[in-house]
């Protein structure tokens, strides 16, 4: 990699190169690299992003969040528990849906690309 045509970032330590004639900004430090080109309202990718409808997006999270605690709540429904031990089958059930619903959260924030660390009120130096 040639680095003469290259711009380093000072905030978030990143490698970029510009290319005027194109209007593209493209990240050398991955691989393969990431560029995006300026469209005069704001910045497109150059690469293929996947194309999923929103609507899709949700059903699959409902499903994703809504089948494991259905399957646990049904169990619990099915086969109570004793009189002794109270109800924790039901405790399972709504373990099973925040469980699962965080893991759904944060595979929406890996997809969006949802900066956390900058959206989280921590001084930085």
């Amino acid at each position: 990699m040639v680095l003469m045509e290259a711009y380093g970032c000072d905030r978030c330590q990143r490698i970029l190169a510009l290319n005027l004639e194109q209007q593209a900004l493209y990240r050398l430090d991955v691989s393969p690299a990431q560029g995006w080109r300026w469209q005069g309202q704001r910045w497109r990718s150059l690469h293929h992003q996947p194309q999923f409808s929103p609507l899709s997006l949700v059903l699959l999270s409902l499903v994703l969040v809504i089948c494991p605690a259905g399957l646990v709540a049904l169990a619990a429904y099915l086969f109570p528990p004793l009189e002794s031990s109270g109800s924790v089958s039901w405790a399972w059930a709504g373990l099973t849906v925040i469980s699962h619903g965080l893991m759904v959260a944060w595979l929406m924030a890996e997809f969006y690309q949802v900066p956390v660390a900058r959206l989280l009120p921590i001084r930085r130096r």
